[in-house]
């Protein structure tokens, strides 16, 4: 027997953040009329006391078996509804939040810049689309089913991959909670490269005190065991239950040994390499050209100075090139310590530094510009530096003058690079690594230091070029994580996963190919025939799968095909179609990914920031989500013009969901030609979650460009799809 839905819709005010623009007893009116809806009510805040306990009590009385928030954004408020939900009895899958605040008061006040100027806007307009995206909750919320969370037994023991200075770091503060560690050096030592090192800037303290005391502190303590000559060899498994396998003695041939043991979560702190800078500048070719690196182990020693009476420091020496753009953030901080040390050391040797720009990130940074000056460094902004004959040659940017100086030792400011066992670490842990090899977090900002996976943790230098100081700040604030993480016997996980329908599956392995985190494989069903499973604790929700089963076997829980259509059938509907309001404008759907577009348009909410009002917004967690059937679905019924925003690339959620939405979107835009829809209704932009300007003019933008398209080809072809032109 099918349930009677009781949807209860509750629409919050905001104070007047969101009643100053939306005639909320209008909005209210509107939903009341969907038959499925139980009661509809405004709130004056919902978030507060007195309005959850409002809310608790309304479904505990009218024995509500869906709830719709109208509010604020899901990705800040929904977890306090959720838990509502359950207080009150009612499945917190079974509830929906609709974001009218950011998305819609914020950025339509009364008077609002439209793609074509100024306008006269009125609380009508906003209404309109409160009205709209509130019907797309109801619409969606009616289709969600109650599901169980999954409860993950957690097993209380750390592994840190990587002695050096963050490794170090991480192991002990989680030794000192009382945390066991399994701590993996590939080398004899630990250490890393902070070995070789003399002094730490800006501390000036002494690198090799530092890691004998911590080396000291980690053999004596019993919650860490130490492997060294180690290397990682296998990793299988999930948050809270990795299985791992490391060979001790690598490189000893048969002398090697396996072992193997279980961890809760993994922290990678591999560190980085510094460039070698083989024919660059001569490097390679004689003792007189070395690295900062090499001359840091040079002043430890304090030794082969006795001839040298000039030193040049060339800065960017293979970094910020075409091969390695990014800046190091640490040479030139490098180069200026030991400048400063050579002067000390040795006053009668001249140093000049040779720079493209001095990017010194740390505070006291000027300061040690100032000590350097008064110690006689010479700082010259080189233009295309040349060397020959023992002379470095160049344009001087700051004098606008030729220069050329002798030097007897050169020096070149190399950046670090990755690792190279970064590529087999990814592979293994099933985690994003950039262009340049390093495993970067996908959201710096939203979730820093911490993948997907959040059994799997990144610190130091193999996450980015940083500083000892930034390598033990990223070192702690993991281990705190990690620390929180293992303190629990057991986590509770949502089960927003994909789903297989066992009566569909054709065992063509598409959702193998495309499935990031090898979540699916194939099994034999009773010995017959072959069939994907599903492991319920690697998915993470992406949703890539289900686009590519080509039968539609593979579903996503929470995010069904039926709840998407619902949607975007509802943000089809036009208000005037009840004998309400004109329509205006070119008719825009959005699928924003959570972590890019979305938060984006948040952003865009909270700056205030004006766009047109005729976007729809459709979260998903990842673009990758985006069926092409979705796509046809929204022109179907009216849609005048089809938005993707997804986070940029390098920074996905979950790997390259991104990417393959894009691959996706543009197979799409021959398949729209010929239907007689023109390419270009359809747009994908990679946008990150800080880009809320960039959004607000995008849709500014692309509202302008639909208006000169005019009205869909398929306009009139559906019921929701008028065909009156767009008015003003």
């Amino acid at each position: 027997m099918t349930e009677e839905l009781k949807i209860g819709v509750f629409v919050c005010e905001c104070g007047d953040e969101i009643s100053g623009s939306i005639d909320v007893a209008k909005v209210v009116g509107e939903v009341s009329k969907n038959s499925t809806v139980a009661i509809a009510r405004r709130l004056r805040y919902g978030c507060l006391k007195d309005g959850l306990e409002e809310i608790r009590n309304t479904i505990r009385k009218q024995n509500l078996n869906r709830m719709v928030v109208a509010g604020c954004s899901p990705r800040t408020h929904e977890p306090i509804f959720r838990r509502v939900c359950e207080e009150a009895g009612l499945n917190r899958f079974l509830f929906e939040m609709v974001n009218i605040r950011d998305h819609c008061s914020w950025v339509h006040p009364v008077r609002c810049i439209l793609s074509n100027g100024v306008h006269s806007q009125s609380k009508k307009k906003a209404t309109e689309k409160a009205i709209a995206l509130t019907r797309m909750g109801v619409a969606r919320v009616a289709l969600l089913e109650p599901r169980e969370p999954t409860n993950i037994e957690i097993t209380p023991i750390a592994l840190v991959i990587g002695g050096g200075i963050a490794g170090m770091t991480s192991a002990l503060s989680l030794a000192k909670q009382g945390v066991l560690v399994k701590l993996i050096e590939k080398e004899s030592e630990l250490g890393g490269m902070l070995r070789d090192h003399g002094k730490i800037y800006p501390s000036m303290t002494n690198a090799a005190e530092l890691i004998r005391a911590k080396t000291k502190s980690i053999k004596e303590n019993r919650n860490i065991q130490l492997f060294t000559k180690a290397k990682v060899s296998t990793i299988s498994g999930h948050m809270g239950d990795y299985h791992v396998t490391v060979n001790v003695g690598a490189g000893l041939g048969p002398a090697q040994k396996a072992h193997s043991f279980r961890v809760g979560a993994i922290i990678i702190a591999t560190g980085a390499n510094i460039l070698k800078p083989k024919g660059i500048f001569g490097y390679g070719k004689g003792k007189n050209v070395i690295t900062q690196f090499q001359l840091e182990h040079r002043l430890y020693h304090a030794s082969q100075f006795e001839n040298i009476k000039s030193v040049v420091m060339i800065q960017c020496v293979g970094a910020r090139n075409e091969e390695r753009p990014y800046c190091s953030r640490i040479c030139c901080m490098t180069a200026l310590k030991n400048a400063v040390l050579l002067r000390e050391s040795y006053p009668k040797i001249e140093v000049s530094i040779l720079f493209r720009d001095l990017q010194t990130a740390h505070i006291l940074s000027q300061e040690d510009i100032n000590r350097a000056r008064g110690l006689d460094v010479k700082f010259y902004k080189a233009r295309s530096p040349k060397i020959g004959n023992g002379r470095a040659s160049f344009y001087d940017e700051l004098s606008g003058k030729d220069k050329e100086i002798p030097h007897d030792l050169l020096v070149l400011s190399t950046p670090l690079i990755a690792q190279p066992n970064a590529q087999m670490l990814s592979g293994l842990l099933k985690i994003p690594i950039d262009e340049f090899g390093f495993l970067p977090d996908p959201q710096v900002k939203l979730k820093p230091l911490q993948f997907i996976d959040t059994g799997i943790y990144v610190c130091g230098t193999a996450h980015w070029p940083a500083t000892v100081a930034e390598s033990i700040y990223q070192a702690s604030g993991v281990a705190a994580r990690v620390s929180s993480l293992l303190s629990k016997s057991r986590i509770e996980c949502d089960t927003l996963i994909a789903e297989v329908n066992e009566k569909l599956c054709r065992a063509c392995e598409s959702c193998l190919d495309v499935c990031s985190f090898g979540a699916i494989a194939m099994e034999t069903d009773k010995g017959e025939f072959n069939l994907s499973r599903v492991n319920p604790f690697l998915c993470k929700g992406c949703g890539a799968c289900a686009v590519a089963c080509p039968t539609g076997a593979m579903s996503m829980h929470h995010y069904t095909n039926r709840q998407f259509f619902a949607q975007i059938d509802a943000a089809m509907v036009p208000v005037e179609a009840q004998g309400e309001l004109p329509l205006q404008g070119p008719r825009i759907l959005g699928f924003c990914c959570l972590w890019g577009g979305y938060a984006s348009a948040d952003l865009a909410g909270a700056s205030r920031l004006q766009y047109p009002s005729n976007l729809k917004i459709i979260r998903v967690d990842c673009s990758a989500r985006v069926d092409p059937a979705f796509i046809l679905r929204a022109f179907e019924v009216g849609a005048d013009g089809v938005l993707i925003a997804s986070c940029p690339i390098g920074e996905c959620h979950y790997q390259d969901g991104n990417e393959r939405c894009q691959k996706l979107s543009e197979k799409m835009k021959p398949l729209l030609s010929l239907l007689g829809i023109e390419p270009e209704r359809l747009r994908m932009e990679w946008i990150g979650a800080d880009e809320g300007e960039r959004f607000a003019q995008l849709i500014k933008e692309f509202s302008a460009k639909l208006e000169k398209l005019g009205p869909s080809p398929f306009r009139g072809i559906s019921p929701y799809a008028p065909t009156n032109v767009f008015k003003e």
